[in-house]
């Protein structure tokens, strides 16, 4: 190999191992609804989102009929949506809030439940952005706020305010 193809490979596996590594910090990880997704590729991330939901058990906690229950808040409707946690902020239940809570959900606890969701460490980034697009889906489009849009008021997650 010569010494120019032998640099070229050394740089290939150097990115590819910063670009492996980047996605399990939420703040790391592209907002995946910026992607440019053809619709066809959304349906088919939201079927596996809904596939994954099975899979993992989401479904023993989490709702997806907009009836929270005792443990954990129905998925129906949640994203955009304001959350109260046990700290007494708000967030934004935005792609970056989710994905957060999935990976590490004893970090920002909303009311009223407690720390009783387990974190799953098996998921890869692209599951997340998976089921990220589910909850995505479930969402009523005539009356709640698209991903770039979130409510006014409400404080995001690097502490300012959110305003329309």
């Amino acid at each position: 190999m010569s010494g120019l193809a032998e640099a070229r490979l050394i740089v290939a596996v150097a990115l590819a191992g910063l670009l492996g590594g980047c996605g399990d910090r939420p703040e790391e990880r592209p907002d995946p609804f910026s992607l440019g997704y053809s619709p066809e590729q959304v349906e088919r991330a939201v079927a596996r989102g809904a596939e994954l939901y099975k899979r993992h058990a989401c479904n023993a906690c989490h709702r997806v009929d907009g009836v929270d229950a005792v443990e954990a808040p129905s998925w129906n409707g949640i994203f955009g949506q304001p959350a109260k946690l046990a700290d007494g902020t708000t967030v934004v239940r935005d792609y970056r809030y989710l994905r957060r809570a999935i990976r590490r959900p004893h970090e920002q606890i909303v009311l009223p439940y407690g720390a009783s969701m387990s974190s799953y460490p098996q998921l890869t980034p692209e599951d997340v952005d998976a089921l990220l697009w589910y909850i995505w889906s479930l969402r009523d489009p005539e009356t709640d706020a698209p991903p770039d849009a979130p409510a006014s008021g409400v404080q995001g997650l690097d502490g300012v305010e959110v305003s329309s």
